[in-house]
């Protein structure tokens, strides 16, 4: 038998920057890109940069001034036809990161979920 693994394209959207420090808000893009990746690392994954998502972005009522939510995420996701789009926001406590991410999955009963990441790995500088 073969075992075959399935294979999905996903979204990754800009973080939002909760920190509150303003210096941090390159981030926003850099945990986008290091995400996408670490998808295509995976070979099961087909990972879409959000600037390869123009049209898609924009019917959704996206801006880079403003945050990613749930119901923009889902129309993004159709929009797209991608699998998944992946979104949330970021924070640097005390020198530890605190990555909130979402996974919208283009399925008629979606139901978004939740990753957290935290540590001390990334460099504040």
């Amino acid at each position: 038998p073969t075992n075959h693994l399935s294979h999905i394209s996903a979204a990754v959207l800009p973080l939002k920057n909760v920190s509150g420090d303003a210096t941090l808000g390159h981030w926003s893009h850099g945990f986008a890109e290091v995400l996408g990746g670490r998808l295509a690392w995976s070979q099961r994954a087909d990972p879409l940069d959000w600037k390869d998502l123009g049209l898609a972005l924009t019917n959704a009522g996206w801006a880079t001034n403003r945050a990613v939510d749930a119901k923009m995420a889902d129309r993004v996701v159709r929009e797209a036809a991608v699998d998944a789009v992946i979104w949330g926001q970021y924070a640097c406590p005390a020198g530890e990161w605190d990555l909130q991410l979402t996974i919208t999955r283009n399925q008629p009963t979606n139901q978004p979920e939740a990753v957290e990441l935290k540590g001390r790995e990334l460099s504040r500088s």
